[in-house]
């Protein structure tokens, strides 16, 4: 991902209806192996800046993995796949924090961010060479924002996404402090 193409496509717009119209397009269009739904605790709308098709490529990627590498392309009635957004502080700035879980296959226990976005480390069953994190994080970068993997005893895996916020409008919302070490 260039400068430039990042750059190209920057605009500032509400980031919450592009992911509500983006879970409705890959629900409609989606050989899905998973239920996907999205539970924004936001009571105002956060304004960034932020390029569209490249969100979708991060997007796409994330549940394409998901349903991959989690289901074994194996759909399941209990597949899930949720988009939690919410606002935090990371360094003294406020962050949509956008988490996408799954409760599909774990990432094994020595597995790190470093190996996630690796490129070129890791093959899979498809012949391919990584599981797409490089590309996430590439982008993720690009937006000035941060990435973290986790796990919980609800969620087997856990994709953390901070993005900048430019502004925010609306109702005040309770911005946490976010305590995970990103890169």
């Amino acid at each position: 991902i260039s400068d430039e193409e990042l750059h190209n496509g920057m605009a500032e717009d509400d980031i919450c209806n592009f992911i509500s119209n983006y879970i409705e397009s890959w629900n409609r269009y989606s050989g899905n192996f998973f239920n996907l739904y999205v539970n924004n605790e936001l009571d105002r709308t956060p304004v960034m800046e932020f390029n569209k098709p490249l969100l979708t490529v991060m997007f796409d990627t994330i549940l394409d993995n998901a349903g991959r590498h989690s289901f074994n392309k194996t759909l399941r009635p209990d597949n899930q796949v949720e988009i939690n957004l919410s606002l935090t502080e990371y360094d003294n700035k406020n962050y949509l924090l956008i988490k996408v879980a799954n409760n599909g296959i774990p990432f094994s226990k020595d597995f790190t961010i470093n190996d996630y976005i690796s490129h070129g480390v890791h093959s899979s069953d498809t012949g391919h060479y990584g599981i797409g994190g490089y590309h996430i994080y590439k982008i993720v970068k690009g937006h000035n924002g941060f990435l973290y993997i986790d796990s919980n005893s609800i969620w087997n895996v856990i994709i953390e996404i901070l993005l900048p916020i430019k502004k925010i409008t609306g109702d005040k919302n309770i911005i946490t402090i976010y305590e995970n070490n990103c890169i």
